[in-house]
């Protein structure tokens, strides 16, 4: 495998990025994690407690909210996750202008792809991980959301 620093401007601290990177990502997967609270609100909107038999009834005609409506933004700490490696391939790119990391040399480089390499390989990267991440919780909530609800009860 790849040394991760080659992802890196030379000289970038790129430890510290990437710890950042990692927290922020935890930050956004516990927010997802809200969604379970909503769903359960949701879906004890459906019942209703018999006083006589102290049962729990479904209610005649419920419906579930849609399930977009129930996830609501709980996914969206991974799309801001996504703006924000866009910008830090932008600040990557500024790395290379600021001291004597000149920018003139890097482009004089032989091989062209350096600085395109260094500037967006590591948030490009972190871009698919999110999306992948997205794709695959929203997968899993929506088939969690199918599982609970009763089929009645599906708008």
């Amino acid at each position: 495998m790849k040394d991760i620093s080659t992802l890196f401007p030379p000289g970038y601290e790129w430890r510290g990025e990437c710890i950042r990177a990692a927290v922020l990502y935890g930050l956004a997967f516990l927010h997802s994690l809200f969604y379970f609270g909503a769903l359960h609100e949701e879906y004890g909107r459906l019942f209703y407690y018999d006083g006589r038999t102290g049962e729990k009834v479904l209610r005649t005609g419920a419906k579930m909210m849609p399930y977009e409506q129930v996830l609501g933004n709980y996914l969206i700490g991974f799309v801001l996750l996504m703006a924000f490696a866009l910008t830090i391939a932008v600040m990557h790119y500024l790395y290379y202008y600021q001291g004597s990391r000149s920018i003139l040399l890097v482009r004089r480089l032989p091989k062209r792809s350096f600085l395109w390499m260094t500037c967006g390989a590591g948030p490009l990267l972190a871009i698919a991980i999110l999306a992948l991440t997205y794709g695959c919780l929203y997968l899993l909530y929506y088939g969690i959301y199918i599982w609970v609800t009763p089929e009645v009860c599906l708008p």
